[in-house]
């Protein structure tokens, strides 16, 4: 993964599975859940990174493509998810 900050290449140095809990890591998983959580408390790869050329340190979340997509489909039967996507596609 390219560094969002330098765009150099960034090395992983921490990752951790959703079903990981009570370790040395599990703060990892409470940042995913934070994000990622109200839909799936497991299905979800989480990991630290940093960029060797600046030192910009970033969290990612992988999860797997068909629940992303299902998640967006869960959010987008919402009321208000609706609305404010019409109203962004009505705009310049």
């Amino acid at each position: 993964m390219k560094c969002c900050k330098c765009g150099a290449s960034t090395v992983v140095t921490s990752s951790v599975g959703g079903e990981v809990t009570g370790n040395a890591r599990g703060y990892l998983v409470h940042k995913a859940q934070a994000v990622y959580g109200w839909w799936s408390d497991q299905d979800f790869r989480t990991r630290e990174r940093k960029c060797g050329s600046c030192g910009e340190q970033v969290t990612t979340i992988e999860v797997p493509l068909t629940d992303l997509r299902d998640a967006f489909d869960d959010l987008r039967a919402l009321p208000t998810f609706a609305s404010i996507v019409a109203g962004a596609k009505r705009k310049p």
